[in-house]
């Protein structure tokens, strides 16, 4: 019997594409002409078959090799998305097995021309389908089966299920689905929809098929009707449907119940009906309940009940089945409106009571008993909104009142975006007034009613406008709600015909309702309604309008007439009435009120009432009469006007304010006036305003006031959305609640102190909020910097924040001050996290860099995590709750990275490619990881023991994007919010109905919620949720919020998920616990942490293999014997592995031994090797060799791999790469350079120069570097400025830019401060001023021989603005220049071969000089003893005469009053002058050659020499013995250290003088003078050698010697754990540690070259080639490590090297054409034997091997413009054997590609010398084939091919691709200069070329656009190679330097900007 595919849940669809990665070759069979690509209309992966014949030109699935021979798809209709091809055939057949044995084969195709049905074969003509449109064939199968008779009769059920398909040639097919739904255009699932724009024809661009339909379905309409949203219908799917000729009325059948077993059998009424989940049952026992069910279902027969019949018993599986009848699935269809099939459900129809309906059912994930149980979420609702802290101060309705209600006189009013709040000042609670449509511009209020304004802002606006919406200017109308005080209810609500709404009231007795705004014209205009008839009966009635040209800005109600009302406006004051219409009068203020505008009005009136009480001033409506005396107004300007009542004219005008008036009061019992501007001030007033009583100062600008009802307490309303109140009589100001000003970007909740946390980056501040007031206990503000998000400690005080900077700052709450604060690296923090034990603090940065700080240590970082391929949208992190495990989102942002903290090592990935991964979190529980996609779907993943692995998969939490959600601290609810605007609620187990599971949704926010977080401490009882323009949303939860959920009850959980026997669902796979396939766990989980041993344990463990820990599933046992665990020298073993009270002995292995096992237990190749993946497939474990091969060649790229697992691996994307200098490894020293090193004491680096790069090197283990870089040219000096502060390069000339520049960088950020562009042709010199504000330059031009001219200048750079403040021209060459850095004044030198000058910087900021001498004037009295020779020696440019070569200021004395200068001479000697006297003081002798530097030291001085390798140093002597020894400074003894090269810059300790220096060789020394010792920091090859060879070794992060003994947490990245072994043109081999940068051993053949190299992958063995004709073999581990050589010829060398993955064998090929096979017998003593393979018969330039078949073809590149491809003889590709010495391996020739004659003929070749061709070939142009340099040709195979390599000739700038089966050039590119070099990377994608320009070239291997340049700073590339894991490369140029580079895949991205 076949074996049928475990099942799987197959609602609403199946992708069989995706579903079973048929896109992976080992699930699909392919014959022929069958290709991947990835077409561009659509976007997506495609399968292209061509080819003429079917027969051997298709795609096949299920395949020879697959786990499963059949799909089991039971899917009623088949939908095949393909394309044709124009006027070619094509097939597609389709394997059914029906009624459980029966095969039946459906074929569409474009060969038949009539439908045709035979006995197991069902032919299908299409006709109807445009070639070159994509299409969708629709199949019907049901029908198709059932109308040809294909279901057996006598069987009770009809059933069928897809086995297999096979697609042919002559199409290119998308993807086929199954499914039980109707799909049409309209709702065919989004992701295999096609893609169509809204202004498109869908059928104009593509193509529906619909084949198999019956009468009774509707044909698809041509146009698709509008978009609707989906009704939910339930997961039960129609799979069966008869005719039946006798309709019946389906609304009397809907009344009849469908009766279960355990209720009573009586009619029930219609609202009794059970929905689709409740007929759902559950049933444990199959056989009992199939028997039971049946019984029934004949009981009820002849009642006229229809009865749900049993679950029958799957043909392979025991997955559940249930029937359904007619009747049934019509009342489901009836309660959800819908058809199951996806269309209104219309027909009715009838069916006679034993026909039966098939459902699929999945098993119920919650496992509950009772099928009338259907999991209700509770209590409904399960949480209310509490509390909305702050208020948006651009989003709220810019007032504030009172409550008018005696009952609610504590409370105030304010609008809050799309909401009224009610808050009562003394108990904080707050009420809310939703179903506002949009934005609260303007509240009024009466005693008994609100009434609010609303109307959409400007975001919403954009929004709408964005979504064309059709009534737009409707949807932007203002409309009034008018609500209940008491009830809250709306009880009225209209749009009034006005586009802005300016102010509104009620009058006096309740009368009417003013509205003042702008119509759509934009005219003021007055509406007035009836209010009583508008809250009383809901009627709308406008008793009249009135237009106006008065800019109305303010209104005011009369306090006494009920018809008048007061308005102010723009340089107006109008008094208006309400009689029939609404008439007015203005306000007389002669020229007063020009320019002014009135937005404030305020009555002073009088109230006649009898009763003398607290409200004698407030009229009553039985009371209502009064007078008025004044009315004062207040304007924008700060002015109040005085108008007289009576008379209507300005009384008097004072200025109170001095900004805008925004509110003005008067209390009740007439005491004050009150008065707020926006100038931040309240200040109380008498009455009349004529004297200031009190002022309050706020330094907020207010935008509101009101007054309560007893005018004891003032409520303010600020800009900044704060709301106070200040108590008139105690004069106490107290702020209730405040807001953040800017939109809110992150939140948290601080268990410790029960504290909100909240930062807003646009408000560049962090604020902390007070659990139950909600009011603002702290804030902190970091100027030009945002905080992106904040995280709390689970127990301490400590509040992390990530910074937009970089900068993470971690406060303490409780003292309110910053603990610590660090910026790692210069990238935005996208997340951070405490670990759940509150151990570490973990931030992953924008540049995808995880950075882990230790909370213990004082959040000190201690390790660094890189991954590649960051996704810059996307970024998550997390720790489980013990704090054991951390996991982030990786790779393209579908990778989930599992780490474990105990050392941070990889635990798990999880690849979820198709997936966009947004956010996730570890829940509570410890066991559970869920993981949220950017389609709004939840992936749970379970934790195991070493494994982890996806339990359930929840799509569509929300209609549109959930974009966060979080998990409740008892891990029982789950909280989701997302851009529908709605927040839901989730049971954790995600229980419900069969269609989605249970929630309730809440709305509120303006615009949709943004993050969520759980607060109330650890009971969980508060909900927190943000989003843009809204405050802090509080949410009293009031679902359980007891405790953690029990362990027992998740264990319990996930058993019933695994079903009735103990199965584990794996990727849509279910499996047996006991019986679980290592190839299964091996796909859940990806194992990179603890090397191959444990891929291979965790294999064993899961099957109970004894591998020193307990079989899962078995009673623990007692052993007597200790366990080995065998380590790797860097792997902490795993505690949640181990037995504590087992015996373990842990033994460490040597990374050589680990390498020689790992190959030899993998490698195919060695004897025993495939004997032990033999016996593993012997038993259960038949794809064992597959999968280790595939984990083998991730972790090992350089080791030999399996040929089709290789090939089946590279699934090419279209990736942009990134190559960026990394590190420098050796620099080339120029003749230019002079002082090229300065060394930074305090922070730990030095800097260097190499061309036009600095590179500033940090003194840590690694080395670390960061680069400089702002010009083209070469740079010529580097200085540090005297504070330490400023770093200046320049260059001696501009042979790219066009002139020298001068650059300046701050020291500590590496940041440009300023440039300096020089006029003239060279910098001479430049350096800082001794305080470092100003830069002394000196340029020479000398263009114009005979005028030669200097530039002498001081610059001015520290203000941004590069200018000279003296500059001085000189009419001859200067050429250097020295600072006098021991004086107070600007003093400097200058110097020639002839003489010196010293110049002074006067305060009128110019130059005074003054000339040095010649001869000079001896001072007697310092100068006694001075050598008479003196006058011998002169200045000038006679032969024979001295030159000046240098110039130093000494360190000044203490007892003399001068400054000594230092002249060095071309003739050894040195001069002291004495620079205040400018006279000689001594001279002296220190070297036999010209004097090259000079440094002077507070104790020391010390010279280099022109000529020799030694550097000299005397230590100064005492100021008492230096006039007794004739001030001679250099009186003490000489020490002399010996260095590589001539000493070219210097940086030393002023002190001890030790420091660095550096060479002519391009080396790097550490020098101290007194421990006499030098330490060579840079040791690489000489610059006079060219560098010729790279080749890398891999080796374990134990071989590095990583120690931490001075303290220094090691930054390691587990990518660069490699050995380099390079070579060079003098014969010298070096090995270095490429992580360190540090050289481990030297080999040397003198006076020969290194052509060839090679080293061991798992041996400590070097092969080299040499110019000699020598092979010469070294051991790296030995100090004697010559093993031996042997002689190729003495007229031949070999120039290529390639060790076969056996590691016995070795290939090589000779200069001359010579392939020879070296056999390797032993090691030591050496022992070897060489085989002839083949005679190219040409001089070879290159050899390569084949990736896949390393033992079968290799390539030749000639140095006569060909390209050869040998093959081996009687060789078996899929079959990989290893040569064997007895039987020598023979090679034929294959193929030859004659490059030069290709490109020299039109890029044209001819195949066969035939009659045809005989005329085309006299025509084409002759060539030579001789060896010349621009002949040269090379070639690479490809790694993801085997047909196929890439070659290039150097005089032709081509990259030609080869098929070297089929013979020809298949692919062309074209590049800017002829290619030098070629390399490629392991995975296939990019290959290198470098080019003569010194640059090289990433190119795509599929996409030619897709080229990256790089620019290297070598003056000539002479070698290039990448690292096997593709993340690394290695330059050499040919003065000995080296560059490291790194890769970087940055996503999908076509577009790359050159470096």
């Amino acid at each position: 019997m076949e074996k049928v595919l475990p099942p799987i849940y197959q609602h609403p669809y199946v992708d069989v594409f995706q579903k079973f990665k048929l896109f992976e070759a080992s699930q699909v069979a392919k014959e022929g002409d069958v290709t991947q690509s990835i077409d561009k209309k659509l976007g997506k992966k495609i399968y292209k078959i061509q080819g003429a014949t079917s027969a051997s030109n298709y795609v096949m699935t299920p395949s020879k090799k697959a786990k499963y021979k059949s799909l089991g798809l039971t899917g009623r209709y088949n939908y095949v998305i393909m394309k044709a091809q124009t006027g070619k055939l094509f097939s597609t057949h389709l394997d059914f097995i029906v009624n459980g044995d029966n095969l039946c084969r459906v074929s569409i195709s474009n060969i038949f021309k009539d439908f045709k049905a035979s006995g197991s074969s069902i032919q299908i003509p299409v006709k109807e389908m445009e070639a070159q449109k994509w299409t969708i064939i629709q199949l019907n199968i049901f029908n198709i089966l059932e109308e040809n008779g294909k279901f057996n009769k006598s069987a009770k059920e009809k059933e069928f299920y897809l086995r297999s398909f096979q697609i042919c040639s002559n199409q290119f097919i998308r993807g086929i689905i199954t499914s039980d739904i109707d799909y049409n255009v309209t709702n065919f699932p989004k992701e295999l929809s096609l893609k169509c724009k809204a202004s498109e024809d869908w059928f104009k661009l593509y193509g529906w098929v619909n084949i198999g339909k019956s009468e009774e379905e509707e044909p698809q309409e041509r146009k698709p009707p509008k978009k609707v949203p989906k009704p939910k219908r339930p997961k039960s799917v129609l799979r069966n449907t008869t005719k039946d000729p006798k309709m019946k009325d389906t609304r009397e059948r809907s009344k009849k119940r469908v009766v279960f077993e355990l209720e009573k059998d009586e009619p029930t009424k219609d609202e009794d009906l059970l929905d689709d989940q409740e007929n759902i049952k559950d049933i444990s026992n199959l056989r009992e309940e199939r028997k039971s069910l049946k019984q029934m279902h004949q009981d009820h027969e002849n009642k006229d009940h229809l009865a749900i019949t049993a679950e029958l018993e799957r043909v392979r599986d025991n997955s559940s089945l249930f029937e359904r009848t007619k009747t049934e699935i019509e009342e489901i269809k009836r309660q959800y409106e819908i058809d199951l099939h996806g269309k209104p459900s219309e027909a009715d129809f009838s069916v006679k009571n034993n026909d039966k309906f098939m459902v699929q059912r999945h098993p119920d994930p919650h496992g509950s008993a009772d099928p009338k149980d259907v999991f209700l979420l509770k209590p409904d609702p399960i949480m209310r909104l509490s509390q909305c802290v702050g208020s948006h101060p651009k989003y709220n309705s810019q007032s504030i009142l009172f409550h008018k209600n005696m009952r609610y006189g504590n409370d105030v009013l304010y609008g809050s975006a799309n909401m009224v709040v009610s808050m009562n000042t003394k108990s904080m609670k707050q009420k809310f007034l939703f179903d506002h449509p949009d934005h609260v511009r303007k509240i009024a209020m009466t005693s008994e009613f609100i009434i609010s304004a609303s109307k959409p802002g400007k975001g919403n606006n954009e929004k709408k406008k964005k979504k064309k919406f059709n009534k737009l200017v409707q949807d932007q109308e203002i409309q009034i709600i008018v609500w209940d005080v008491h009830t809250g209810a709306n009880i009225v609500s209209f749009k009034p015909p006005i586009e802005e709404i300016c102010s509104m009231y009620v009058s006096f007795k309740n009368t009417y309702l003013v509205l003042i705004g702008t119509d759509y014209q934009g005219r003021d205009i007055i509406l007035a309604y009836n209010f009583p008839d508008m809250v009383k009966y809901n009627k709308i009635d406008l008793i009249t309008r009135q237009l106006s040209d008065w800019n109305i800005q303010a209104v005011q109600n009369h306090p006494i007439n009920d018809l008048m009302f007061i308005t102010g406006g723009k340089e107006s004051i109008r008094f208006w009435k309400i009689k029939g219409s609404i008439t007015g009068t203005n306000v007389i203020h002669n020229k007063l009120g020009r320019g002014k505008e009135f937005t404030q009005i305020l009555y002073d009136y009088e109230v006649y009432d009898d009763n003398e009480d607290t409200f004698a001033r407030k009229p009553t409506k039985d009371k209502p009469l009064g007078k008025v005396y004044m009315i004062y107004v207040g304007t924008k300007c700060g002015h109040l006007f005085q108008i007289n009542y009576s008379s209507k004219e300005i009384d008097q005008v004072i200025k109170i304010h001095e900004d805008s008036i925004t509110g003005l009061l008067m209390t009740n019992d007439r005491r004050y006036s009150i008065s707020s501007s926006l100038d931040g001030m309240i200040r109380l007033f008498t009455t009349d305003f004529s004297q200031c009583i009190s002022e309050l100062k706020t330094n907020i600008p207010m935008i509101s006031i009101s007054l309560d009802l007893y005018s004891k307490k003032l409520a303010t309303f600020t800009t900044t959305g704060s709301l106070s109140v200040y108590e008139i009589d105690e004069q106490q100001y107290t702020t209730i609640m405040r807001s953040h000003t800017e939109n809110i970007s992150s939140l948290d909740y601080m268990n410790r102190t029960d504290t909100l946390v909240t930062a807003s980056a646009e408000e560049s501040s962090v604020k902390i909020w007070h659990q139950s007031t909600k009011t603002q206990l702290y804030e902190f503000i970091t100027d030009n910097d945002y905080p992106e998000r904040v995280s709390c400690h689970p127990f301490d005080p400590f509040l992390a924040v990530g910074y937009k900077s970089g900068f993470v700052r971690v406060f303490d709450s409780i003292i309110s001050k910053v603990v610590y604060e660090n910026m790692v690296f210069e990238s935005a923090i996208k997340d951070l996290k405490f670990s759940g034990d509150g151990k570490y603090l973990a931030s992953i940065c924008e540049n995808s860099r995880i950075v882990i700080h230790d909370v213990e240590k004082e959040f000190v970082p201690i390790k660094t995590i890189d991954y590649d391929f960051p996704n810059n949208n996307y970024y998550s992190i997390d720790f489980s709750k013990e704090g054991n495990l951390m996991a982030n989102i990786s790779t393209n942002a579908n990778t989930v990275t599992v780490w474990e903290t105990i050392n941070f090592t990889l635990r798990y990935e999880i690849d979820l490619t198709g997936h966009l991964l947004y956010k996730l979190r570890f829940a509570p529980n410890g066991k559970d990881l869920v993981v949220l996609t950017t389609t709004s779907k939840l992936k749970f993943f379970r934790i195991g023991v070493g494994e982890i692995s996806e339990y359930k998969d929840i799509p569509g939490v929300h209609d549109h994007s959930c974009i966060d959600f979080e998990i409740s601290p008892n891990n029982k609810y789950i909280a989701t919010c997302g851009k529908d605007g709605l927040i839901k609620i989730f049971d954790y187990f995600m229980r419900g109905n069969r269609v989605t599971p249970a929630s309730q949704s809440f709305v509120g926010h303006y615009n949709y919620p943004l993050k969520l977080a759980w607060g109330g401490s650890s009971k969980g009882d508060k909900l927190f949720s943000i989003s843009e323009l809204n405050g802090i949303f509080e949410w009293q939860f009031n679902g359980e919020s007891s405790a953690h959920i029990d362990n027992r009850e998740i264990e319990k959980y996930y058993e019933n998920i695994t079903g009735e026997e103990n199965r584990v669902d794996r990727g849509g796979l279910t499996l047996s616990k006991n019986h679980c396939r290592p190839s299964e766990i091996l796909r859940t989980m990806k194992l990179k942490d603890q090397g191959l041993r444990e891929a291979i344990s965790n294999v064993n463990l899961r099957n109970g293999v004894n591998t020193g820990h307990h079989q899962i599933g078995q009673p623990d046992e007692e052993e007597e014997e200790p366990k080995t665990l065998d380590l790797n020298p860097y792997q902490v073993p795993d505690k949640s592995e181990i037995n504590p009270n087992d015996n373990l002995r842990y033994t460490y292995k040597d990374s050589h031994d680990i390498a020689r096992d790992n190959h030899d237990r993998m490698n195919p190749l060695i004897p025993g090797g495939t004997d032990t993946l033999a016996r593993a497939t012997d038993t259960k474990h038949e794809e064992l060799k597959s999968d280790l091969f595939k984990y083998y060649s991730k972790e090992h790229p350089e080791k030999s791999l399996d040929p089709i697992i290789q090939t089946n691996l590279m699934n090419y994307k279209y990736e942009a790469i990134d190559i960026t200098m990394a590190h420098n490894l050796a620099y080339s020293s120029s003749y230019r350079q002079k002082k090229n090193i300065i060394w930074h004491q305090e922070d730990r680096w030095i800097g260097y120069t190499f061309e036009s790069i600095v590179i500033i090197e940090k003194l840590n283990l690694e080395r670390t570097q960061k680069f400089l870089k702002e010009g083209n040219d070469a740079l010529s000096d580097l200085k540090l400025s005297p504070n330490g502060k400023l770093i200046m390069a320049y260059t001696y000339n501009a042979t790219i830019d066009g002139l020298p520049m001068i650059y300046i960088w701050d020291s500590s950020t590496f940041k440009k401060v300023a440039e300096i562009t020089i006029n003239q042709r060279t910098i001479v010199s430049a350096d800082f001023s001794p305080n470092s504000n100003l830069i002394l330059a000196v340029s020479f031009d000398d263009t114009d021989e005979d005028n030669p001219n200097s530039v002498v200048a001081i610059w001015d750079f520290l203000d941004g603005n590069c200018e000279p403040l003296c500059r001085s021209h000189i009419p001859y060459e200067i050429t250097g220049a020295s600072w006098n850095y021991f004086l107070k004044n600007l003093e400097f030198a200058t110097w020639n071969n002839t003489n010196y000058y010293f110049w002074k910087v006067t305060d009128e900021l110019s130059f005074q000089y003054q000339e040095g001498s010649k001869k000079f004037q001896v001072d007697p009295e310092k100068s006694r003893d001075l050598d008479q020779s003196l006058n011998s020696i002169l200045l000038g440019n006679e032969e024979g005469d001295a030159k000046i070569t240098s110039l130093q200021f000494a360190y000044p004395m203490q007892t003399l009053s001068t400054v000594f200068l230092l002249i060095g001479l071309s003739n050894g000697y040195i001069w002291t002058v004495d620079s205040r006297t400018n006279s000689l003081i001594s001279q002296v002798k220190v070297s036999e050659t010209s004097i090259q530097t000079i440094e002077a030291k507070e104790r020391h001085i010390i010279i280099a020499s022109a000529d020799n390798n030694n550097i000299s140093c005397w230590a100064l002597p005492n100021e008492c013995d230096l006039s007794r020894r004739s001030y001679n400074l250099f009186s003490n003894e000489e020490n002399t250290l010996l260095l590589d090269g001539i000493a070219k810059g210097f940086c030393l300790n002023e002190l001890t003088a030790e420091g660095f220096v550096t060479t002519t060789s391009g080396s790097i020394w550490y020098i101290d003078w007194q421990m006499e010792t030098t330490l060579k920091i840079n040791s690489f090859h000489s610059n006079t050698s060219e560098l010729c060879k790279f080749v890398f070794k891999y080796v374990s992060p134990g071989e590095f010697e990583v120690a931490e003994k001075k303290g220094e947490e090691i930054d390691y990245e587990f990518d660069k754990n490699y050995y380099v072994m390079s070579s060079s043109s003098d014969g010298i081999l070096k090995l270095w540690n490429m992580h360190t940068s540090e050289q481990m051993m030297q080999f040397v053949v003198p006076k020969e070259k290194c052509t060839s190299l090679a080293i061991h992958q798992f041996k400590p063995y070097v092969i080299a080639g040499f110019t000699d004709g020598y092979i010469r073999f070294f051991e790296i581990d030995k100090k004697n490590a010559s093993l031996g050589r042997c002689l190729v010829s003495e007229d031949d060398y070999i120039i290529s090297l390639k060790i076969m993955p056996s590691g016995n064998h070795v290939m090589a090929a000779s200069s001359l054409g010579l392939i020879i096979l070296i056999f390797i017998e032993r090691w030591e003593p050496l022992g070897i034997r060489i085989e002839t393979l083949a005679c190219v018969n040409a001089p070879v330039h290159s050899f390569e091997l084949s990736y896949i078949e390393p033992y079968n073809k290799f390539l030749v590149g000639s140095k006569t413009g060909k390209v050869l491809m040998y093959n081996k003889r009687n060789f078996n590709a899929l079959n990989q054997e290893a040569f064997n010495m007895v039987d020598v391996p023979k090679y034929n020739f294959m193929d030859c590609f004659n490059a030069l004659d290709y490109i020299k003929n039109g890029n044209s070749e001819v195949k066969n010398l035939t009659l045809d061709h005989y005329y085309q070939v006299k025509k084409r142009e002759k060539v030579d084939n001789v060896q010349k340099e621009e002949n040269e040709c090379s070639g690479v195979f490809l790694p993801n091919d085997m047909t196929l390599y890439i070659s290039f000739i150097k005089c032709s700038n081509t990259i030609f691709f080869r098929n070297f089966e089929l013979r020809q050039i298949v692919k062309r590119i074209t590049l800017e200069q002829p290619p030098q070099d070629i390399r490629m990377f392991s995975n296939g994608k990019f290959f290198l070329v470098t080019m003569a320009n010194n640059t090289f070239r990433a190119l795509d291997t599929l996409n030619e656009e897709n080229v990256l340049l790089v620019k290297t700073p070598h003056e000539r590339i002479t070698q290039i190679e990448i690292a096997p894991n593709g993340r690394y490369i290695l330059t050499g140029g040919d003065k000995g330097d080296v560059v490291l580079w790194k890769s970087k895949i940055l996503g999908f991205s076509n577009n790359l900007s050159s470096q």
